[in-house]
């Protein structure tokens, strides 16, 4: 049999039943049997109540000194009935105080109603023995922790009156708290682990399966907690990407760390990129492949947007029409826009070999370099200055220079920037208008256009300049200067038609950069010339009408179209002010030639008109008498003769008073109101006798004329004198043609042509396909006794009745005609309107 030191608890409390069984099988023996037999136990009984009290001695060493609480409670009450010091050292009341108390004196008050249940199960007899753990309020106030096994002391089947039970109580506080503090531990790091902003994770090596994961690792891939067990590594990565990933992770195992950026595959299919860090991590003999992944998705769209912000800047940065550029404190170019090589002709490289000074040009460089010294040395933040710039291919160009200084945070010059604009135009502007400013720009003996065309030809570097003057009639322009080759050239008179120059008129400026002979292949003097660039502007008046034009033809491509375009439309305006003022001046001298000869022909006028007034009267009376002396003759006496030759003549001396009364206004006339097509149809056979057959006349008569108020005879004086004309200016064969037409002349059109007056107009013309008349021919027509008829033929005095008798009846007439061409009169007579009654 074991001794109580060496039992344990549960074979304790067995013996402890057995103990009371014995108890009552004596007290059942004793009233049984016979006083034999009980005086024959006696001494057996005797022998077991020492053995007894040696078990109960042996019991209360081991309850005393047993490693664990133990106590005897009982169980209806939960009153200790024994305690032995361990429990009392376990809950830190005396063992006086703890008989004084039930368990649930020291019950922690959450774990009470738990005890009291289990209690109730062992009075019913639910549950014989049950163990659980359960906190108790120490004396101090502190919560511990016990593990309490609860046994019964009856035996089994029986229901005595008293309930007892025993307890043992195991101290498990250090326990307990170890498993909290682990607890908290798994629960900070889960937290830690789900705080993350990116996902976390833990796999098998080489299984790859998935072990631990944090909630963003759900939350972002789409799965559920359930759904993310026993998944493995490669399900989020995408099928061409699986094969770099492995090899990832076997780097991850050999190195122990590895970085890596990839997409992975969220539950729904959408790619999102991940920056994933793994590490190699051991435990319990077991590898595996912890990682961590952030989302890169704004990282990446901040790298696109910064992307694409950098490719605009850079973009803004190179399209800029200013050179922008930063160099270091010695000058060199360390970034530069693309305006610097497109405008040097560097390359790149060549770019940063170069400093500011090495293109500048050598009259600038010391203005440069004391500039920059003063903005390296801090003594000035920024200055302004212009300079001359020297290209790759030694041309040059103005700059406008803005410079700036760009300091460290230590605020020390770290390097220098600089921002140029490209002057030279406004510069070549400024000497342009410095030369049209001074008038002693022009050389001696020229004038102001001959030292134009000079002028642009060698500033512009142009082979040929021509400075043109628009006729009349607009379709033809006469050169005023002209500059070929480094040499003036006669000015000449040429038709625009098919010519650039023809093409310029009327716009502001237009240009044909290079290949202008494919433009206007017509024009023989592009050809000669070999023209491949031209550029011309209009010349216009202070009304607005163009008047001449300036062109300007190269053998080479323009280099700088704008610049060219500029400065020609900068002298154009001086110039169209020049050609206006001599086109004024040469006006000036035409009317006052014209006043000169209206006052010549003015009195001539008066001295015709006395001498023919009184030289008709003198014919009147020598015709008379021929007449009346030739009435008493005999037809056969030869005198009559004599006398009909005195009467011709008398009669044509008669004719030419008439006209030269006519000229000088001075013939009576009747005036009344007519058609003038009536008027003409009327003398169409008249008209065909007086010019002959081999001529023909064409009579274009307008459908509807308005009325006109003159002496039908003066109408006939008109046609007959220009009939006779066109008459003796055909040679052979030839055609006149009258014509008539209704015209209304504004305020514009008379502005630009003299002697034409406001006003509604009926047009007779009378044009021939004859000879024809060159310039100073139609300069002299209208004069008196001007005539290019041979002796005898004509008296010079027929154009001049016309001249008389249009301006008689305040009309206008005008003349075309050219060598070989033929001529044209058109004159034009008011139209009679009729007054009302009362003489409005």
């Amino acid at each position: 049999m074991k001794n109580y030191e060496d039992m344990t608890e549960e074979e304790l409390i067995k013996a402890l039943k057995k103990l009371s069984s014995e108890e009552n099988i004596k007290q059942s023996a004793y009233d049984k049997n016979t006083h034999h037999e009980l005086e024959t136990q006696k001494s057996e009984i005797q022998e077991s109540q020492r053995e007894l009290k040696e078990s109960e001695d042996r019991f209360r060493a081991i309850f005393e000194q047993a490693a664990v609480g133990v106590a005897l409670l009982n169980t209806k009450t939960g009153q200790f009935i024994r305690i032995n010091q361990k429990y009392c050292d376990f809950i830190g009341y005396t063992m006086e105080e703890m008989l004084q108390k039930s368990f649930i004196d020291i019950t922690y008050h959450e774990d009470i109603q738990t005890n009291i249940d289990k209690n109730l199960q062992f009075i019913e007899g639910k549950n014989k023995e049950f163990s659980f753990e359960k906190r108790y309020v120490h004396k101090d106030g502190k919560i511990i922790w016990g593990n309490l096994t609860i046994s019964p002391l009856w035996k089994s089947g029986e229901k005595p009156e008293t309930y007892f039970h025993i307890a043992i109580v195991e101290d498990i506080t250090e326990r307990k708290l170890a498993e909290d503090a682990l607890r908290q531990e798994q629960q900070f790091s889960k937290s830690v682990l789900d705080s993350l902003p990116g996902i976390f994770y833990l796999y098998t090596y080489p299984e790859h399966r998935l072990v631990l994961w944090n909630r963003q690792h759900e939350t972002i891939f789409g799965y559920t907690s359930e759904e993310m067990k026993n998944r493995f590594a490669m399900d989020w990565h995408l099928p061409e990407a699986r094969e770099a990933v492995l090899k990832a992770t076997e780097e991850v195992m050999e190195k122990g760390q590895s970085s890596v950026e990839s997409f992975l595959m969220a539950k729904d299919g959408h790619q999102i990129p991940f920056f994933l860090t793994g590490v190699r991590f051991e435990a319990q003999s077991r590898l595996y492949y912890m990682g961590i992944g952030i989302d890169i998705t704004e990282r990446r769209q901040a790298e696109e947007s910064l992307r694409e912000s950098e490719e605009k800047l850079r973009a803004i940065f190179n399209i800029a029409n200013t050179g922008i550029s930063i160099t270091d404190k010695n000058g060199r170019y360390v970034m530069f826009n693309n305006w610097w090589t497109d405008n040097l002709g560097y390359d790149e490289e060549e770019m940063k070999s170069l400093t500011n000074l090495d293109i500048t040009h050598p009259d600038d460089k010391e203005n440069s370099r004391t500039w920059f010294l003063k903005i390296v040395e801090g003594t000035v933040d920024k200055y302004r200055i212009e300079k001359r710039f020297v290209r790759k291919d030694n041309s040059i160009f103005w700059g406008d220079l803005s410079v700036s200084a760009i300091r460290d945070k230590d605020n020390n010059i770290a390097n220098v920037i600089g921002m140029v604009t490209d002057i030279t135009e406004r510069k070549q502007i400024e000497d342009v208008l410095t030369f049209l400013a001074k008038s002693s720009s022009t050389a001696p003996g020229e004038g102001f256009f001959e030292s134009l065309a000079r002028y642009l030809a060698l500033n512009l570097e142009m082979d040929f300049v021509c400075i043109d003057r628009l006729e009349g009639d607009g379709l033809t322009a006469s050169t005023v200067a002209v500059w070929c080759d480094g040499r003036f050239e006669d000015n000449v008179s040429y038709a625009l038609k098919d010519t650039p120059c023809g093409h310029v008129v009327g716009k502001n400026v237009c240009c044909f950069p290079a290949n202008v002979c494919q433009f206007f292949p017509l024009d023989k003097v592009l050809r000669e010339l070999r023209a491949e660039s031209y550029a011309g502007v209009t010349l216009w008046s202070h009304t607005g009408q163009p008047i001449g034009l300036i062109a300007v033809i190269g053998r080479q491509p323009l280099k700088n179209r704008h610049l060219v375009e500029a400065i020609l439309k900068t002298v154009a305006v001086r110039a169209g002010g020049e050609m206006e003022r001599l086109a004024a001046e040469k006006e000036q001298k035409k009317l006052q030639d014209q006043l000169a000869r209206s006052q010549k022909m003015e009195s001539i006028g008066r001295l015709a008109g006395g001498i023919a007034h009184n030289f008709n009267n003198m014919l009147a009376i020598i015709l008379g008498s021929v007449e009346l002396t030739m009435d008493g003759m005999d037809p056969e006496n030869p005198i009559i003769a004599n006398l009909e030759t005195i009467r011709r003549t008398a009669k044509r001396s008669a004719d030419l008073t008439r006209q030269l009364l006519a000229f000088a206004s001075r013939q009576m006339v009747m005036p009344r109101v007519l058609d003038l097509n009536e008027t003409v149809d009327g003398m169409l056979r008249m008209l065909r006798q007086l010019i002959g057959e081999e001529i023909d006349i064409v009579w274009k008569p307008a459908s509807t004329l308005e009325p006109i108020k003159m002496d039908p005879s003066q109408i006939d004086q008109i046609l007959a004198n220009l009939l006779i004309n066109a008459r003796d200016a055909i040679d052979g064969d030839g055609r006149v043609t009258i014509e008539t037409n209704n015209y209304v002349f504004d305020k514009a059109y008379c502005d630009s042509h003299k002697d034409f007056m406001p006003g509604e107009y009926v047009m007779l013309s009378v044009s021939d396909n004859g000879r024809g008349m060159d310039r100073e021919t139609l300069a002299n027509i209208f004069e008196p006794f001007f005539t290019t008829k041979e002796l005898y033929m004509g008296g010079g005095l027929g154009l001049a009745t016309v001249y008389g008798i249009v301006r008689q009846n305040n009309g206008f007439i005008r003349v075309y005609s050219e060598s070989g061409a033929g001529t044209v009169f058109n004159i034009y007579l008011p139209r009679y309107e009729e007054k009302d009654s009362s003489g409005l």
